[in-house]
């Protein structure tokens, strides 16, 4: 059971446990700057590509649209090869991205069969430039933006396959018309 006590202090929690035999458990916790605000599933995806040149135009593409920008690693080491979108700071403490690469086993990357991304998007504008970007850039269409009412009824997606085949789709949430952005 957890509660207050006078040796829970500077970010740390005490702690009573049966198995203490009565004896306070102070645990302390990493500093609220290197602690996520919100508790997320994952810290990063990795996909693979055969070409990581073509495969970051095409992610600069149709990843603007939802907002997320490359990451940054430079002054890292070992990033030689690897592109990466959204969150990572702090040379990986805080992160949540999409990072794309060559297989480390060295064998041509293949899409997984049933394995799908999917990114959430601000607006149904935001989805159908997502799709718009993937076709321009490379990929085809799995499914071109609209509602998909047996999924939910506020449930606006669209589903694209990248260059190497990996198969992605931007969801919108919460609207059942199209906002004034469009």
């Amino acid at each position: 059971m957890r509660e207050r006590h006078p040796a829970a202090k500077n970010g740390a929690a005490a702690a009573l446990h049966p198995s203490t035999k009565g004896r306070i458990i102070v645990i302390k916790y990493a500093p609220a700057a290197r602690r996520p605000a919100v508790h997320t599933m994952f810290t990063y995806v990795t996909l693979g590509t055969n070409d990581l040149e073509r495969a970051a135009r095409f992610y600069d593409a149709v990843l603007q649209p939802l907002g997320l920008t490359r990451c940054d690693t430079s002054g890292e080491a070992n990033w030689e090869g690897w592109a990466g979108w959204g969150r990572y700071e702090q040379g990986g403490a805080q992160e949540l991205a999409l990072w794309v690469c060559k297989p480390y086993d060295g064998a041509l990357a293949t899409p997984g069969n049933g394995t799908m991304v999917a990114l959430s998007a601000g607006s149904w504008t935001a989805v159908q430039r997502f799709h718009a970007a993937a076709l321009t850039h490379g990929g085809r269409s799995e499914g071109a933006p609209g509602l998909r009412p047996h999924y939910n009824a506020d449930f606006y997606a669209a589903y694209v396959r990248d260059p190497d085949g990996n198969k992605l789709a931007a969801v919108c949430r919460g609207l059942l018309a199209a906002a004034a952005d469009g």
